[in-house]
């Protein structure tokens, strides 16, 4: 038979010890709920997040999908003449400026060294010069200026005054030109190699090389030089000479 005993009886708990039980029990349980709510997002706030990163969907699929149009301002800027290689810079400069004052009909008395200054995206190329001309000149010359180069080349700083004779202006004018960091030029076009008409004739094969046979010549055996014998000194004799006197013919 299943005891029916209850905890409480089974701890021989009193009333007021089994009141302190269950309001704890209680209070454990709210606490629980309390929490367990709480960590649930406010509906409201959730669908404000979801509206926000939509939008934020949407904007980079209008960016990528304008990634082609992107391509082609970035060709055009390129051939509006921005893209130059490094090398050719302070020549392209100096062309420029040439063709401004040919066209303006402004004197260009003396130009200074090119100076070059980088920033994050471009190299500034920085060119002043002494000039001399009319009123209208000098007006065209800043009108071809913006028109001709496309806000490329700009004049940076200036300065105006009479000539000496008072017939004319003059002053020093420094013109910036700004061009592509780091362009590489692209490399020259090389045209692929004709087939000639005529069909070339078929190749031999090639004979194997046959060995060549040099004659043996037979060298002559010469004799041999056999060293030539040195006189033997012959043994000093150990008898005594006498000394002969010469003997004297009478007259």
């Amino acid at each position: 038979m299943a005891n029916r005993e209850s905890i409480f009886d089974r701890y021989n708990m009193s009333s007021g010890e089994r009141r302190l039980v269950m309001s704890v029990l209680v209070v454990l349980v709210i606490v629980l709920a309390w929490m367990a709510f709480d960590s649930i997002d406010d509906p409201a706030t959730t669908k404000r997040e979801i509206d926000k990163l939509e939008k934020k969907r949407d904007s980079f699929t209008n960016e990528i999908n304008q990634a082609s149009a992107y391509k082609a301002r970035i060709s055009e800027l390129e051939g509006a003449g921005s893209a130059v290689a490094n090398k050719e810079q302070e020549v392209d400069m100096l062309r420029i400026v040439s063709a401004l004052s040919a066209d303006s009909g402004i004197t260009i008395e003396r130009d200074y060294p090119v100076e070059s200054t980088e920033n994050d995206f471009f190299i500034e190329k920085s060119l002043r010069i002494r000039y001399s001309g009319k009123e209208d000149q000098i007006v065209n010359f800043l009108r071809l200026v913006g028109e001709k180069t496309n806000s490329l080349v700009r004049v940076s700083d200036m300065d105006l005054g009479p000539d000496r004779n008072k017939t004319k202006l003059q002053g020093i004018m420094k013109l910036t030109s700004s061009y592509q960091k780091n362009y590489i030029g692209p490399p020259p076009a090389t045209t692929p190699a004709k087939p000639s008409s005529t069909p070339e004739p078929a190749t031999k094969p090639s004979e194997p090389a046959k060995p060549a046979i040099e004659p043996v010549v037979a060298a002559k055996e010469e004799p041999e030089s056999k060293p030539e014998a040195k006189p033997t000194p012959e043994p000093a004799s150990t008898k005594r000479r006498i000394p002969t006197r010469r003997v004297r013919t009478s007259q």
